[in-house]
């Protein structure tokens, strides 16, 4: 197999890896929504785990790209994925025992943000090295298209999920989904640039 071609294979395999995290993260991201709602009958505590998901990312992203540039992408990505990982898992563990408490939920937006503002430039930023010259529209639009199954998709899902399995079942999912994520990754070769 050509080097091209293996190269974009390299990009298909990450990018399902990739689309597998973010389905997991929406769907969770939602739920906890849902879970908050139900737990305090205000939509207050909701609009406060939404800015702790997005403040951190716009804050961030300047540097994150830049660091994206300067560091090993695959490494930036694997401990970004693993954190938020490990996030989950810490919300499993809370809410299976009952600890989980709203304070907590911001703290674990806050910080899930904080992973993904500097997964996002790895990612984006390894596109160029993988994919060809001619197939770089085709993999913007693959991209592209995750971030839309994400914002459309999982909202969704997660609801029809969360009345079938609860947030227990959704919380395994997302675990499982950061685990195939971090494994493709760990797997897969990512290139990168030549130091000038």
């Amino acid at each position: 197999m050509d080097q091209q071609k293996r190269g974009m294979k390299t990009f298909i395999t990450i990018w399902l890896g990739q689309l597998t995290s973010m389905i997991g993260s929406g769907l969770i991201g939602f739920s906890l929504g849902v879970w908050i709602f139900d737990q305090t009958g205000q939509a207050t505590p909701f609009a406060m785990t939404a800015l702790f998901s997005t403040v951190p990312r716009l804050l961030l992203s300047p540097l994150a790209g830049a660091l994206a540039d300067r560091w090993n992408r695959k490494k930036i990505m694997i401990i970004s994925d693993s954190l938020s990982g490990l996030i989950t898992l810490g919300t499993a563990l809370l809410l299976l025992t009952g600890g989980l408490q709203v304070w907590m939920v911001y703290l674990f937006s806050f910080f899930g943000s904080v992973f993904a503002s500097f997964q996002q430039p790895a990612y984006s930023a390894s596109i160029v090295m993988l994919v060809p010259k001619d197939q770089l529209t085709r993999a913007n639009s693959l991209v592209q298209l995750g971030q839309a199954i994400e914002s459309l998709l999982t909202p969704l899902l997660a609801g029809a999920l969360f009345g079938l399995i609860g947030m227990r079942g959704i919380l395994i999912i997302d675990l499982v989904t950061y685990i195939f994520a971090v494994t493709v990754l760990v797997i897969v070769q990512i290139p990168q640039p030549k130091r000038v």
